[in-house]
């Protein structure tokens, strides 16, 4: 019972982890978006309209 139950929660803990991963792979790739300015799949500069920001 008790390999079970390591099994168990080694399989909780790497989900967990991939979920976090996943997570914090998402939040890089906008941060860095925003701090460049570049849309990487789309190969181009992010053009901004500093107008509709301060409205």
């Amino acid at each position: 019972m008790t390999e079970l139950t390591d099994a168990q929660n080694d399989n909780e803990n790497a989900r967990t982890k991939y979920i976090t991963d996943l997570g914090n792979y998402w939040n890089y790739y906008f941060t860095l978006r925003y701090y460049t300015l570049y849309d990487f799949v789309a190969r181009r500069d992010i053009d901004i309209d500093v107008t509709e920001m301060i409205d």
